[in-house]
């Protein structure tokens, strides 16, 4: 019974885990008693047969054929060769007492008998011996199978795995259920801390000495704990987990009663200590390519935001010095409504440019992960009306309007970060839609969660567009005299999926986009 990935079973015999540590007293004794009875049932089985074949008048060469038979069947039953040997002494003196004459004694009295016992004893007891031995190596084959299968299934289990966690806990799993007691596996992170750690049955790795002992061993790389030299006194036994670039891990198996491994279960416990190694620096390995491959992706980021904005800073920059140029050179010759209209160019062109960098800011941030979401009980109302009044002050041409339940709303998010998202989808809809448009802003308060919603009647979202248009750095066709970078959307996004929302885009059937994101009601 094996299964491949759960971890949950992998030798159903477990190749005879139980006698890898000290068999108690009571246990010996037992297996002992068992033993010996079988040796008196199946002596005493052969003894009846052979009186059975007396009784035929049948040669009493075939007695002693059917003790070594005996013998044959107590070396294969029992499990020890002392068994076999006491086996071949005690058939030869049951025969000597029941079908020697005089019987019923120790004695013989034919000089032939002397020969024939030492004969029947050398015959039993190499029968014995060669009954053992392919006994015994028929074991230890059945150990090596069963260990390569162990090795195998924990490998495809090991190999299944996606994180160092889930190696730490497969791999405890599996050598607790192999050798049923409490197993710890700790594993050091990249720091070379063993912070990553799984313990499958009782926790006894808190004690102070179990502590020192298994840091001992992640040091130093030796074993440590019960049955070594070091720190003896421990329950649990340390082994390293031992890879190419130094000690990985530990692995600890706690026992009762001081009882521990031997020699050679260690070794196969290093065996499995390496295959864990394998899977460990396969995983660093992964790690450090996907670091790479990041660090590629944001210079990647970095070169394309610096052409863009290289790019789009020409136009804004150049109005605003030519406009500024005018004022300067001609200004007493400028009448007040020019000099108006330039300084309104500057500040428009100035708006544009605040807006830009703002989002850039907050994509750099995102992208390296340094915004930390303040969240904080909200009120929408206040969160909209914020965002209408700084929208206003950059386009008196459109028609904005609000729509919001009576009802007072709160919602526990980033107030700026949701103003700058409406600010955004504000923007995008009068940049995208002609002088005189209606764009409005709604507030819908559902079961789970509050939607925003802001609309236009203007010519809508080309279908085409629809699927890309929150990617970074997607600008649609013909967007009007100023094109953005196509950070806006992007950024928007980054904030509703920071706050667990979600954000589409859509056009209405009668016309327009529309643009929906939702804030959970509750953290």
């Amino acid at each position: 019974m094996t299964q491949d990935n759960s971890g949950k079973c992998i030798s159903e015999n477990n190749i005879d885990f139980h006698h890898y540590y000290k068999r108690r007293p009571i246990s010996v004794f037992l297996s002992i008693l068992k033993n010996i009875g079988i040796i008196i049932g199946i002596i005493a089985v052969a003894t009846f047969i052979s009186f059975g074949l007396r009784a035929l008048n049948i040669s009493v060469s075939n007695y002693i054929m059917t003790y070594i038979l005996a013998v044959l069947l107590v070396a294969n039953l029992t499990d020890r060769h002392i068994y076999g040997v006491i086996a071949s002494v005690l058939g030869v003196m049951v025969f000597n007492f029941f079908f020697t004459v005089p019987y019923y004694t120790f004695v013989a009295y034919s000089p032939e008998y002397p020969i024939t016992f030492i004969i029947m004893l050398i015959v039993a007891l190499i029968t014995s011996t060669l009954t053992a031995r392919v006994k015994s190596e028929t074991r230890l084959a059945e150990m090596r199978e069963n260990r390569i299968r162990i090795l195998y299934q924990l490998e495809r289990n090991l190999l299944a795995v996606k994180n160092t966690e889930q190696v730490a806990k497969v791999a405890s799993k599996d050598i607790a259920q192999l050798f049923g007691m409490p197993v710890l596996v700790a594993i050091a992170d990249i720091h070379g801390e063993l912070s990553i750690q799984s313990i499958q049955g009782k926790n006894v790795y808190d004690r102070e000495n179990e502590k020192i002992a298994s840091a001992e061993a992640f040091q130093s790389g030796n074993a440590c704990g019960a049955g070594t030299p070091l720190f003896s006194d421990c329950r649990a036994y340390y082994q390293p987990i031992n890879g190419q670039t130094g000690v990985l891990g530990i692995i600890g198996i706690a026992f009762d009663d001081n009882y521990h491994l031997t020699d050679s279960q260690r070794v196969f416990l290093d065996t499995i200590g390496a295959q864990i190694a394998l899977v460990l620096e396969r995983e660093r390995l992964y790690e450090k390519q996907q670091e790479v491959k990041m660090e590629s992706a944001r210079e990647h980021l970095r070169g394309d935001l610096l052409r863009a904005v290289s790019h789009d800073l020409r136009t804004p920059l150049a109005g605003i010095l030519g406009s500024a140029s005018a004022i300067l050179e001609n200004y007493d010759a400028l009448p007040d409504n020019v000099r108006k209209d330039f300084l309104q160019s500057i500040y428009n062109d100035t708006e544009w440019l605040n807006n830009l960098v703002e989002n850039i800011l907050s994509m750099t941030r995102f992208d390296e992960g340094r915004v930390n979401l303040k969240k904080e009980t909200e009120v929408v109302e206040e969160i909209v009306a914020e965002a209408v009044s700084r929208i206003k002050k950059r386009s008196k041409r459109h028609e904005i309007c609000v729509t919001i339940p009576n009802e007072m709303i709160m919602i526990p998010a980033d107030g700026t970060l949701i103003e700058q998202v409406l600010v955004n989808l504000l923007d995008n809809a009068i940049k995208h839609t002609p002088e005189g448009s209606r764009v409005c802003v709604s507030v819908v308060k559902e079961e789970n969660s509050v939607a925003f919603e802001v609309s236009d009647n203007g010519s809508g979202i080309p279908e085409n567009d629809l699927p890309f248009i929150f990617n970074r750095f997607y600008t649609r066709e013909h967007a009007g005299s100023r094109r953005g970078i196509g950070l806006g959307l992007a950024i928007c996004k980054s904030i509703i999926e920071a706050h667990g929302g979600e954000i589409t885009a859509m056009n209405a059937p009668a016309g327009g986009s529309v643009f929906r994101f939702t804030i959970p009601a509750k953290e």
